[in-house]
C-alpha cells in the first residue's frame, strides 16, 4: 500500500527542534479555540448590547421627559397657588390698589405680596416666581418679583401670548432677564410659564395682570443632554404643534432645521437621514400637555461602542495570544531543556566523560514523570559505567604490579640504583659534576617513581620527586626553570598518591615554556595548606596561560586520547576513584598571568591512605 504523502506544513513541521515543535502543540489549538469564541462572543454580543443599548436609550429619554413634566408640574401648582393666595387677592382687590399712594403704604403692599412669593421659591428650590403689573408702580421697577407689564407688551409675541392664555390658559416662552449676582449683574436665559390673572377689585373693576414662573434654560438644556451616554445626540423638547421649544445644542440643530421638523413624526427607532448623517429616532410624551421629548441619536454613535467592544475583544485576544505564547515557551523551554540537559549529559559520556551524571537536583525528590524516571536510569547506568572503569583500572593497576614485580624479579631495583652510583661516583672522579648530579636526580626520581610498588607516598616526597623532575629539566633547558614551594612542617607526614604532582609540573614546563620559543625562563611554585579535612595543593606557574575550554577538557578522563594532557586526565581520574567525585584537579587562571593548578585530596596518613587505597 502507497504511504500517503505528508503536507508540507507536515514536512515542515518534522524538521523543527523539539521546542518549536511543543510550543506549536502548545500555542496553535489555543489559539484556534479562542479565536473562534471570541468572533462568536463578539457577534451574538453586538446583537444583544444594541438592543441594550437602544432599550436605555428608550428609558434616559423617558426619565428625561417625567423629569421635565415634573417642572412643568411644579410650574403649574405654583402658578394655581399664587393665583387663589388669599394674601395676594387682598392686595390686588382693594379699590386703591393701582392708584397713588405713599411710600408707606406701597411698601406695605410690596412686603405683603414679595413674603408671599419668597416663600414660595425657598419652598420649590431652582423656580423663580414673578408678577407683571401696570407700570406705574412703584416697586415694579425692582426686576426681581414685579416686573412691568411694558415687557411682555413690548415683544413681538405679545398677541400671540395674549391668545395662547386665552385658548389654553398659559402660554411658555424663553425670557431673557437681568440677576444681580453680587456686584456683577448678567443676563440670564428662562423657561417661563406665563398665566392670566384676573381680579374684580371691591368696586367692581376687572383688572388683568400675569404670574410669570421660571426655571433657568440651562437646567432644562442640561437635562436634555444628560438624556443619553451616545455622544452627538441631538435632543428636542417639541409642543403638540411640533413647534421646537427647546434643545439640547442650539448650534448644531439650527442647520437641521428643515429636516427635522419633517422627521418629528417618525415612529421608534426609525432611521431618517438628516445632511448625510443617518439618526435613530425615539421619543416620549408628556402627560400634561401632549408635548414631547425626541431623541435624534447618530447611528455611528452606536457604531462607535461596537468599535469599542471590539477593540476590548481584540485586546483581550492579543492578552490571551500573548499570555499562551509565553505559557507555552515557558512549558516548551522547561520540557525541551531537560531532554537537551540529558543529551548533553550522553554526548559527555560519549568523549569519555564517566562524572556525568544527572544528579538528584534534575530530578528531585517526590516527582515522577517519564523524564525523571529516564534521568535516574541515565545516573544508573553511569554508576554502571564507573563500577566497571573501577574494577577495570583496578584489574589493570593488578596486573601492572604484577608485571612490575615481574620486572623487578628479572631486574633486581638495587641494581639500577647500584649503577646510578657508581656512575655518579665515576663522575665525581673524573671532575663530571654535571654528569654526576644528573644521575643523583635521575636514581632519586626513579626510586620515588617505582616506591617500591607502593601507591602512597608521604607529600614531603612527592614533593622531592618533582624537585628531582625539574633538575633532570633544567639539564635540558639551560636552567630556565624556577621552582619555589612551601610546605608546612605539619603537613610533610600527610600522604597521597605517588607521582600525581609530576604531571602538572611537566604540564606547565610544556605549555609555559617548550611550546613557546619565546619564552626563555618560567617559574614554577607549589604550595601546600590544610583545609578542615581537605589538603590543597596548588602548581602555579609564570606562563602564558590556557583558555576555559582547555583548562575544564584537560581533567577530563578519555580513555582514547593521546599526546599532552593524558597524564592528568589519568592523575584526576585516580584521584576521583580514590577519594571521591569532589576530590581531583581543577584548573584556575593566575594573577596577572599564567595557569594555577589545584589538587585537593583528604587529609590522611600513609597507614589511613593504603587502608583506603587496598579497599
Amino acid at each position: 500500500m502507497t504511504p500517503l504523502k505528508k503536507s508540507r506544513f507536515l514536512r515542515f513541521f518534522d524538521r523543527l527542534n523539539m521546542r518549536r515543535k511543543m510550543w506549536i502543540s502548545f500555542s496553535l489549538p489555543t489559539f484556534a479555540v479562542t479565536v473562534v469564541m471570541l468572533v462568536l462572543t463578539f457577534f451574538i454580543f453586538q446583537s444583544s448590547y444594541k438592543n441594550r443599548l437602544m432599550t436605555n436609550a428608550g428609558q434616559d429619554n423617558l426619565q428625561t421627559c417625567r423629569l421635565i413634566e415634573s417642572y412643568l408640574n411644579s410650574m403649574t401648582f405654583i402658578s394655581e397657588q399664587v393665583s387663589r393666595s388669599s394674601v395676594l387677592h387682598d392686595v390686588l382687590e382693594a379699590s386703591d390698589f393701582g392708584s397713588a399712594k405713599s411710600g408707606r403704604e406701597s411698601y406695605g403692599e410690596f412686603i405683603a405680596m414679595s413674603e408671599l412669593i419668597s416663600e414660595l421659591e425657598i419652598e420649590n428650590m431652582g423656580l423663580r416666581i414673578g408678577l407683571y403689573l401696570p407700570d406705574h408702580i412703584a416697586y415694579t421697577n425692582n426686576m426681581m418679583n414685579f416686573y412691568p407689564l411694558s415687557q411682555l407688551e413690548n415683544r413681538t409675541d405679545y398677541d400671540d401670548i395674549v391668545r395662547e392664555m386665552e385658548e389654553r390658559g398659559a402660554c411658555y416662552r424663553f425670557i431673557e432677564e437681568q440677576v444681580n449676582l453680587g456686584n456683577v449683574r448678567r443676563n440670564v436665559t428662562y423657561f417661563c410659564r406665563l398665566s392670566p390673572l384676573v381680579i374684580v377689585n371691591e368696586d367692581g373693576v376687572r383688572n388683568e395682570y400675569i404670574i410669570k414662573v421660571e426655571i433657568e434654560k440651562e437646567q432644562l438644556t442640561r437635562a436634555m443632554e444628560n438624556t443619553t451616554p451616545l455622544g452627538g445626540s441631538l435632543i428636542l423638547l417639541v409642543d403638540q404643534n411640533d413647534t421646537v421649544i427647546c434643545t439640547s445644542d442650539e448650534e448644531r440643530y439650527s442647520p437641521l432645521l428643515p429636516d427635522i421638523v419633517k422627521a418629528l413624526d417618525t415612529g421608534n427607532w426609525e432611521t431618517v437621514d438628516l445632511y448625510g448623517v443617518r439618526y435613530l429616532v425615539v421619543g416620549s410624551a408628556l402627560e400634561l400637555n401632549n408635548w414631547r421629548l425626541v431623541s435624534f441619536i447618530p447611528e455611528s454613535s452606536f457604531n462607535a461602542q461596537m468599535e469599542f467592544i471590539f477593540f476590548m475583544i481584540a485586546m483581550a485576544l492579543v492578552g490571551i495570544i500573548l499570555t499562551v505564547s509565553a505559557v507555552s515557551s515557558a512549558l516548551s523551554r522547561y520540557y525541551a531543556g531537560r531532554i537537551d540537559l540529558l543529551n548533553s549529559r550522553m554526548q559527555n559520556v560519549q568523549e569519555g566523560q564517566v562524572n556525568a551524571r544527572m544528579g538528584e537536583e534534575a530530578y528531585g525528590e517526590g516527582r515522577g514523570d517519564e523524564l525523571d524516571e529516564l534521568y535516574r536510569n541515565f545516573d544508573y547506568m553511569i554508576e554502571e559505567v564507573r563500577r566497571l572503569l573501577k574494577e577495570e583500572y583496578e584489574l589493570g593497576r593488578s596486573i601492572t604490579r604484577a608485571e612490575m614485580r615481574a620486572l623487578q624479579a628479572q631486574i633486581n631495583p638495587h641494581f639500577l640504583y647500584n649503577t646510578l652510583d657508581i656512575i655518579n661516583w665515576g663522575a665525581m672522579d673524573h671532575g663530571a659534576e654535571d654528569v654526576a648530579r644528573i644521575a643523583r636526580d635521575l636514581g632519586l626520581y626513579y626510586r620515588l617513581t617505582l616506591n617500591r610498588g607502593n601507591s602512597v607516598i608521604s607529600i614531603a616526597d612527592e614533593i622531592r620527586h618533582v624537585e628531582a623532575f625539574i633538575r633532570i629539566e633544567n639539564v635540558h633547558y639551560d636552567n630556565a626553570i624556577e621552582f619555589k614551594y612551601d610546605l608546612p612542617e605539619e603537613l610533610r607526614g600527610y600522604a597521597c598518591l605517588n607521582a600525581i604532582l609530576q604531571p602538572l609540573v611537566e604540564n606547565s614546563i610544556v605549555h609555559g615554556m617548550a611550546e613557546h620559543p619565546e619564552i626563555d625562563r618560567t617559574s614554577i611554585y607549589i604550595g601546600v595548606s590544610r583545609v578542615k579535612d581537605d589538603i590543597l595543593i596548588s602548581v602555579t606557574d609564570d606562563g602564558p596561560g590556557m583558555s576555559e575550554e582547555k583548562a575544564a577538557a584537560i581533567t577530563v578522563y578519555n580513555p582514547g586520547a593521546k599526546g599532552h594532557g593524558y597524564g592528568i586526565a589519568n592523575t584526576n581520574f585516580r584521584l576521583q576513584l580514590c577519594y571521591g567525585e569532589q576530590y581531583g584537579i581543577t584548573y584556575h587562571p593566575a594573577s596577572p598571568h599564567g595557569t594555577v593548578a589545584v589538587v585537593r585530596i583528604k587529609a590522611l596518613m600513609p597507614d589511613e591512605l593504603e587502608k583506603l587505597v587496598n579497599g
